[in-house]
């Protein structure tokens, strides 16, 4: 039988063995073999949740004969362990309007003379709408061969976390249910963000769970994340691209999702930066032919084409939405121009490199209107990390945090930048580069009929814009230029790039921006 941990505050000690014997037979009609802690007081009880993990807590509402004063202490409960779950309980009428006067308020509401006059109707009713309510696997603990960060470590939130992501059933299986669960770190997310390979074990029968993996992040990050791969992914993209969401859980400061592993472990698998890494031109643009085949399109479908007004006002709020962004970006933009290309600044109004003048991002791209774009559905950070290739050449998109509308190219730019940061940037394939002659290969990626007459480099570039055509042949290009000119901006501001890094950013921004520049428009 599953265990419960519960704890009961009762200011009457002298009702505290029958109300717990009650509950007892109560929680053992919803499969549940329960240990009862009895507090008298408010302290006693934040104490138990503060130092043992709780599932359940049960409050009577008029404390000391106090009108709903237990109604502030599971007020206070719900507010600071939100995952806990409150059981109001009272032997006096009372009605809807007076129980929500305060909030957040009880998950459930039991009545003492129900409970205690043991109505048959009443009780089944009452353990009815507790499994409805009530999700977690209270039996699981966390395997000692788990690496935790220490923030992690000795947390109950992380307990509270595993707990909800696991559950499946009340009815559990004696040798299927996976209680022991061992994390092993994986790379790290975004913005904090911790992320685990998962193993759920059985004690018992010794069966292991299929590998699954956990990202533990802020709680708004994975509410965000939730919302929108029920959103954009769970009904849009195609099954054999997304991973299948397997759990997802809350605490205060944290929410966790737990979704599938890559064809459940059964093949060995990198991420596309590995290829793009090692210079794999072929494996690479196999790839991408089948994420933006035009045949296959699903979030970029011209179906779901809207007619946006403010391009500027796009890639401003998600790229550079502190004025800091904006000061860091272009600070790091005319000091790359000046330490890789010899370039100089000129009185703050154009930068001059090799020879030509080009204007500066932040004045070309938010300075001055740049019109009317398309926006679609977009996976929002679609860099060559978040596709994972197997063995077979099956892939999986992976993070969707900020998966959403979004300008048509921007997946397109946003792999595009993962070349330029990637593409034979590991020591063994690392070449010298003569940054003039990349500024010819920059100005011929559209201009030439066959992309294998360009290095291997700007061929998968090439290759990219040419999709990106493909796929939204009505959006003006000159947005496409904007797109480049912007990410590889704000990914100016990453920490530790390479020189060639910063120079294959840079020699992007430049030419998009001159671009930009031959090509105004007037509003």
């Amino acid at each position: 039988m599953n265990k419960l941990s519960v704890v009961m505050l009762e200011p009457s000690k002298q009702a505290h063995p029958t109300l717990s014997d009650e509950y007892k037979k109560f929680f053992s009609k919803s499969g549940y073999e329960t240990e009862i802690t009895c507090v008298c007081h408010e302290e006693e009880l934040i104490d138990k949740l503060e130092t043992t993990i709780v599932d359940v807590v049960i409050s009577d509402l008029f404390l000391k004969n106090e009108d709903f004063a237990g109604l502030i202490v599971v007020q206070s409960v719900k507010t600071n362990f939100p995952d806990v779950f409150c059981i109001g309980n009272s032997g006096k009428n009372i009605g809807y309007r007076q129980t929500t006067s305060k909030l957040p308020t009880f998950d459930m509401f039991i009545d003492k003379f129900g409970l205690i006059g043991n109505r048959k109707y009443y009780i089944d009713a009452m353990v009815k709408e507790f499994l409805a309510k009530f999700k977690r696997n209270t039996g699981i603990c966390i395997d000692p061969n788990s690496k935790l960060p220490d923030e992690l470590k000795n947390n109950n939130e992380l307990h509270s976390l595993l707990s909800q992501v696991t559950f499946v059933s009340h009815k559990q299986d004696t040798y299927i249910n996976g209680r022991n669960i061992l994390l092993t770190p994986l790379s790290g997310g975004k913005s904090g963000s911790h992320v685990f390979k998962m193993i759920a074990k059985n004690p018992e029968s010794n069966i292991s769970s299929v590998p699954a993996v956990l990202k533990i992040s802020k709680r708004k990050y994975a509410e965000e994340e939730l919302e929108n791969y029920n959103r954009f992914v769970k009904w849009i993209l195609p099954y054999s691209w997304r991973v299948d969401l397997l759990g997802v859980g809350f605490t205060k400061s944290y929410g966790a999702v737990c979704h599938s592993f890559v064809l459940s472990g059964r093949e060995e698998f990198d991420s596309l930066t590995h290829f793009i890494s090692y210079g794999k031109v072929d494996v690479v643009k196999n790839i991408l032919s089948k994420i933006f085949n035009p045949d296959m399109r699903s979030w970029y479908s011209e179906k779901l084409i809207q007619y946006e007004n403010n391009i500027n006002e796009r890639y401003l709020n998600k790229y550079f939405t502190k004025d800091s962004a904006k000061d860091n970006s272009a600070k790091r933009f005319a000091k790359y121009c000046q330490e890789i290309f010899h370039g100089s600044v000129v009185t703050n109004t154009y930068v001059k490199v090799f020879g030509h003048r080009y204007p500066l991002p932040m004045d070309c791209l938010f300075g001055q209107p740049n019109g009317k774009y398309q926006s679609c559905i977009c996976h929002g950070d679609m860099n060559s990390n978040n596709i994972i290739v197997a063995k077979n050449g099956e892939i999986i998109f992976i993070d969707f945090q900020h998966t959403g509308r979004g300008h048509v190219f921007e997946d397109f730019i946003t792999m595009e930048s993962s070349i330029r940061l990637f593409f034979c940037n590991s020591a063994d394939n690392r070449e010298k580069v003569q940054w003039k002659d990349i500024f010819k290969w920059e100005e011929r990626i559209t201009s030439v009929s066959d992309n294998k007459t360009l290095s291997p480099l700007y061929q998968i570039i090439a290759d990219i814009r040419s999709r990106a055509q493909k796929n939204f042949p009505e959006e003006n290009f000159r947005n496409y230029y904007y797109g480049v000119a912007a990410i590889n901006c704000k990914l100016l501001r990453l920490p530790n790039l390479s020189d060639e890094q910063k120079g294959y950013l840079l020699s992007g921004i430049l030419k998009a921006l001159d671009k930009l520049e031959k090509s105004k428009i007037t509003i």
